[in-house]
């Protein structure tokens, strides 16, 4: 089994245009499609 919270994350960042970048390591999103988001979730 599948921990439900990695899966909505995997997804919730899979709509990600835009990323932050802190000492060469991926950060947080800055950007994410609306659209994608809509998609996702409706």
């Amino acid at each position: 089994n599948v921990p439900c919270p990695i899966v909505y994350g995997a997804v919730v960042d899979s709509a990600c245009l835009v990323w932050d970048y802190a000492c060469g390591e991926r950060g947080a999103c800055s950007l994410y499609d609306s659209d994608m988001f809509r998609m996702f979730f409706h």
